[in-house]
């Protein structure tokens, strides 16, 4: 009896062989999926009435106004007793 396993490398060959296939179907298909995203925010974008920068800058506000306002209420009430949902 041999101390070694018993491979049978066919097998082994052609397993390997067949994760390098699927490997580069796999990237195939990113790069299709990847294109077709770029393709639709390029699209997004030069059919957009508002340019992404102007966009972004009026989020940012919102976000920052409701930030604000959040912490304001917060300081505001801070000192009043808690009350339940429930009435």
């Amino acid at each position: 009896m041999s101390s070694k396993p018993q491979v049978n490398m066919g097998m082994l060959v052609t397993g390997g062989v067949l994760i390098g296939i699927g490997g580069l179907v796999a990237m195939t298909g990113v790069l299709v999926g990847g294109s077709a995203v770029v393709s639709g925010v390029r699209r997004w974008v030069r059919e957009s009435e508002v340019p992404p920068r102007e966009l972004a800058r009026r989020k940012w506000a919102q976000a920052r106004t409701a930030a604000n306002a959040g912490a304001d209420a917060w300081q505001t009430h801070a000192n009043e007793p808690a009350t339940s949902g429930a009435m």
